[in-house]
Parts: structure tokens; C-alpha cells; sequence
């Protein structure tokens, strides 16, 4: 078993990021400060942002962009005026930027979501579109439109290293795993000979610029797992396969992505989130040193030669973890990428010295017993977020939002984020017993304790050298952090009250300690209703975005009303 990763990425998700040239050049230095080697642009559409493609449209024989654009930009000021001119423009951005980074070491991808295509192109083929639907099916995608696409991106940036690609996904504009076309040849279609014939149709035109082409394991469920790994037993060696290091999506309470080691002696990288689309978004805090660590050197036993560490989200514009204390993540993330048992206390001094977190001039013993201290802090962040987003590790957010209503939280627990579907001990966990009712109050009463203990640390000014504005940020993140913990603790309590009561236990039922399930449901009643006028007083100003999206009151009182009215009907 080699000791360290050979590719070490940092992804891009948002495009308010991708497209600023002064965010990339602080990130390219970040990289090469931290011995990152590869950097990994990953927009939906990313690619049908800088080709045309020419040659579906009737243009042949061109050598680069502009060459195209002159023989058909009549046709795209007909059928696509806001979008002709994009290309063009957007080419000039990545190739600096490209040839940049290489002059820093430092390899660029682009990452998409397969099939995508320009508006127009139905237009021109609309043989594609079944009783109002575009069919996957046809032999056009991966005969005619793939090749093309993905020959002229390499025709004018031959510098790229390659292309990420995800197939196996109902967030591209056109794919198999939909089935929303109903025609003959869907029907017909096996799923795995649709991958199959798209992955080979890109792969041989990447095989031709001499490019790497890597497929994401963008799967959401134990069947599509199953299609993925036929999939990939049938293409080349050669083809690099991206695995989450969790199954369906970044949920840390959930095992090791079980594809990791099954990929038949192809390459495998590891994908990891730094910002935490599910543990907070670094509003509340969240430092994954500790599973960074088990799951890096799970995938080293397994034969992983890279990672990606994504760093923001594509939903989520002009956030990322650069933004908050889970930077720390992505120091991490480098550290333990080339020695999985780095020290910790030298990751958190690196990333304090880089963030210039310290007082000019406090001495190395003063540092030493800063890092101790904000180690002990933050020791305690994933043990509350997993106490306070999740429910007995079950996923209870909507991306680290509030649910907004009961079965919208059962939905997203047990249908579209099934922990269950990995972790049979977990078939009934949110199951409506007394008994879970009780696990519930506790589990929100140990967050609180945890945070409180926190808060209490916190306190211990003294022992830190930090400038002055960065412990006072410290203290305002975590003033953050306990007013969103509270809106989870109360909804789950209030979910579980409701799930029990709509199951026709007895409001006459008691839990030992917390009494009564009729007292315990006016008493949520009421937290519910003060918390949510909390909210509703709180003063965000636009530098406290994003934390204004997850205090959001009237996201917040929709499930609140939902909740009374479900109770309405069973106590009146």
C-alpha cells in the first residue's frame, strides 16, 4: 500500500468562483503552498460554455473557436443571440488560467454532467424530442454530438488535462437513468449499454487528443450502484473512476462508498467536501481531521491513487469553505493526502499562520498552547453537528436546511437520503416509538451539552494568542452556530412528537424524565413559536450571508405550521 495520494485536487462547484480571476489566483497560490497538484472545475455545463459544438451545426474543417463562430455566427444570432458570443469570450479566461496553473505544476479539469447541449440544438435535430420529451436514446448522442463536442474542446484547449465526467445522473439535461421518455428504443434500452455508449464516445475522443478521462459514481441509490459497476467492468483500464467516499452523497455518518477497491484494477480517486453541503456549510462548524484521516487510509488499502476536495457548492454562489473555520478541512485534506498520519497540531498551525491568525510577534510556546486549545475546541464540532443535522446518523436536513415540513423530513431521511439502504441497523430508526422519542430528547440534549461545553472554552480567552478580530469572529461563528443548532434540536423534537402521535399512541403516554406526550407537545409548541421570533429579531447584514439562509424564519415557520396543523387534527 502506497503512503500518499498521488493526485491531490481541489474542485470548484460554483461558477461565481470558476469565472473570477482573482478568487483562481489566490486558490492557485493556496495550492501550491499546499502541495496541491491539480485543480478541477466542475460546472454542469461547463463545457457547452466554451464549444459550440460547430460541426452538429454543419460546420466541418475548422481549427478553433473563432474559426467556427465566423461560419455560423448568422445562425447562432438566429437561434441563440444571448449565448453567441459566450465561447469566445469565456476561451481567452481558461486558457490564461490553464497555462497559468501549469506553470505552477498544477494540472486543470473540467467537470460536467452528461448529456448536456445548447437550447438551439433541438431546433436542428428535432427528431430528438417523443411526445414532448428529449428521448436519450437516440444514436445521434453518442454518434454525432459527444464526439464533436468533446474533439473541438481538445482542438482549442489543448493544455487541459482531461474531463471529468458524470453519466450516471438525473441532474444532466438528458440521461438514461430518468426514464422520462417512454418511446420504443428507451424501453429496449439496457441502462448499461447507454452508459456504455456514452463514456466509450467521449473516451475514444479523448483518446485521440491523448487526454485522461475520469467517470463520477453520481448514484443515488443500490440499484444504480449495481448498473455503475457493470458500467465501468466493461471499459477501458485506462478510464480513471471517481468515487465518493460515502455512498449517494458527502454524508458523514454513513460507511465507506462500498464501489471503493471494485473498480477491476482502474485508477480510483476519492471525492471529499471541505465546505460541507450536509454538516453546515461552516456555519456550523464542522472539523473532519478525524474522518478525513479513517477514510483516506481506507481508500489507500483499497488502491486509491487521488483525491478531490470540493471546496463550495454550485447552489450556493459566493460561499465556500475559504470563507469559514472549515478551512481547516481543506488543510487537512492536503496534509493527510500525501501522510495520513500527519499531525494535527501541525495542520491547525499551518492553517493559523496562513490565515495570519496570529498576533505578530506571540511566541512559538504561546502558539503551541493556541493550537492546543482550538484542537480541544473544535474536537467537539462534528460530534454536535452529527447530534443536531442528522437523527440517530440518519440525514434530517435539506442540504443543512430546516425541513420544511414533517414528511418533508421523513422524505429526506428515509426516501431520498436512505441511510437504511447502507445500514440495515438503521431500518427503524425514525420508526414513530416511544422509545425513539426518547432517543431523539437525548441525542439533543447531549448537542447542547457538547456546545455548551464549547461555549465555555470559548471563554478561555487567555489562553490564545489569536488577533483580537479573529478570536471575536470565533465567538461571533459560534453565537451563530448555537442559534442554528437550536432551530434542528426543536424541529426533530417537534418530528418525532408528531410521527409518535400520528401513530396513535396514547397522549396520556409518559417518557421517563421528560413526562407526558400531551404535556411535551404544547410544550414544542411553544419553543417552536419562540424560536421562530428569535429568528424574526435577528439583524443579518449582507456580510452574514450565507448564515441568513440557514436561519431563515419563514423557512423555519413553514414548519412550524405544518406541525400544528398535523397536531390540530389529532389533539382538538
Amino acid at each position: 500500500m502506497t503512503s500518499a495520494y498521488k493526485v491531490r485536487a481541489l474542485e470548484f462547484h460554483d461558477s461565481s468562483h470558476i469565472w473570477n480571476i482573482e478568487c483562481l489566483r489566490k486558490t492557485l497560490k493556496f495550492m501550491v503552498d499546499n502541495d496541491l497538484n491539480t485543480l478541477v472545475l466542475h460546472q454542469v455545463d461547463i463545457i457547452d460554455e466554451i464549444v459550440y459544438p460547430g460541426r452538429v451545426f454543419g460546420i466541418s474543417q475548422t481549427s478553433n473557436i473563432h474559426e467556427t463562430y465566423e461560419k455560423m455566427y448568422r445562425t447562432l444570432y438566429r437561434y441563440a443571440p444571448r449565448r453567441r458570443g459566450v465561447p469566445n469570450m469565456r476561451k481567452g479566461f481558461l486558457r490564461l488560467l490553464v497555462q497559468e496553473a501549469l506553470r505552477f505544476g498544477i494540472k486543470v479539469y473540467l467537470e460536467n454532467k452528461e448529456i448536456w447541449f445548447p437550447d438551439m440544438l433541438l431546433e436542428f435535430y428535432p427528431h430528438l424530442i417523443k411526445r414532448g420529451t428529449v428521448c436519450p436514446s437516440e444514436e445521434f448522442w453518442w454518434e454525432e454530438f459527444l464526439p464533436a463536442k468533446y474533439e473541438e474542446l481538445f482542438q482549442d484547449f489543448p493544455e487541459l488535462a482531461g474531463v471529468v465526467i458524470s453519466t450516471a445522473t438525473g441532474e444532466s439535461r438528458v440521461s438514461i437513468s430518468r426514464r422520462r421518455c417512454e418511446c420504443e428504443k428507451c424501453k429496449k434500452m439496457d441502462p448499461v449499454e447507454w452508459h456504455h455508449k456514452v463514456i466509450t464516445s467521449i473516451y475514444e475522443a479523448l483518446k485521440k487528443a491523448k487526454k485522461q478521462l475520469v467517470i463520477r459514481d453520481f448514484v443515488f441509490n443500490k440499484e444504480a450502484h449495481q448498473v455503475f459497476t457493470k458500467v465501468i467492468s466493461h471499459l477501458p483500464e485506462d478510464i480513471v473512476v471517481s468515487i465518493k467516499n460515502t455512498p449517494h452523497d458527502y454524508y458523514p455518518t454513513f460507511p465507506h462508498n462500498p464501489l471503493i477497491g471494485k473498480t477491476g484494477g482502474r485508477p480510483q480517486w476519492l471525492e471529499f467536501d471541505a465546505m460541507a453541503q450536509y454538516f453546515g456549510w461552516g456555519i456550523g462548524i464542522s472539523v473532519m481531521l478525524e474522518d478525513l484521516r479513517d477514510r483516506m487510509l481506507h481508500g489507500l488499502e483499497k488502491g486509491a491513487t487521488g483525491f478531490l476536495v470540493r471546496t463550495d457548492l454550485e447552489s450556493l454562489p459566493n460561499h465556500s469553505c475559504f470563507r469559514t473555520p472549515n478551512l481547516i478541512n481543506l488543510y487537512g485534506a492536503a496534509q493527510l493526502g500525501k501522510d495520513p498520519l500527519a499531525d494535527f497540531a501541525n495542520i491547525y498551525h499551518r492553517w493559523l499562520s496562513e490565515t495570519r491568525m496570529f498576533e505578530d510577534g506571540s511566541s512559538p510556546e504561546d502558539r503551541k498552547k493556541c493550537v492546543k486549545w482550538l484542537k480541544e475546541l473544535f474536537s467537539y464540532t462534528w460530534p454536535i453537528i452529527r447530534k443536531t443535522l442528522f437523527v440517530d446518523d440518519c440525514v434530517f436536513s435539506d442540504s443543512s436546511m430546516f425541513p420544511v415540513s414533517v414528511e418533508h423530513a421523513l422524505w429526506l431521511a428515509e426516501e431520498k437520503n436512505s441511510l437504511k439502504e447502507w445500514n440495515p441497523q438503521k431500518e427503524d430508526a425514525l420508526a414513530p416509538t416511544l422509545q425513539n422519542l426518547e432517543k431523539v430528547f437525548k441525542e439533543k440534549e447531549e448537542a447542547e451539552l457538547l456546545l455548551d461545553k464549547v461555549q465555555k472554552l470559548l471563554a478561555l480567552e487567555g489562553k490564545s494568542p489569536l488577533r483580537k478580530e479573529s478570536y471575536q469572529e470565533l465567538i461571533k461563528r459560534f453565537d451563530f452556530f448555537h442559534k442554528y443548532a437550536k432551530g434542528f434540536w426543536l424541529i426533530a423534537k417537534a418530528f418525532m412528537i408528531c410521527r409518535v402521535c400520528e401513530a396513535g399512541i396514547s397522549l396520556d403516554s409518559s417518557i421517563p424524565k421528560y413526562g407526558k406526550l400531551n404535556e411535551l407537545v404544547q410544550k414544542i409548541k411553544g419553543e417552536l413559536e419562540e424560536y421562530e421570533g428569535e429568528l424574526r429579531g435577528l439583524e443579518l447584514s449582507l456580510k452574514d450571508y450565507p448564515v441568513n439562509l440557514l436561519l431563515d424564519a419563514d423557512r423555519f415557520a413553514c414548519f412550524r405550521k405544518d406541525f400544528e396543523k398535523r397536531i390540530a387534527k389529532l389533539v382538538n
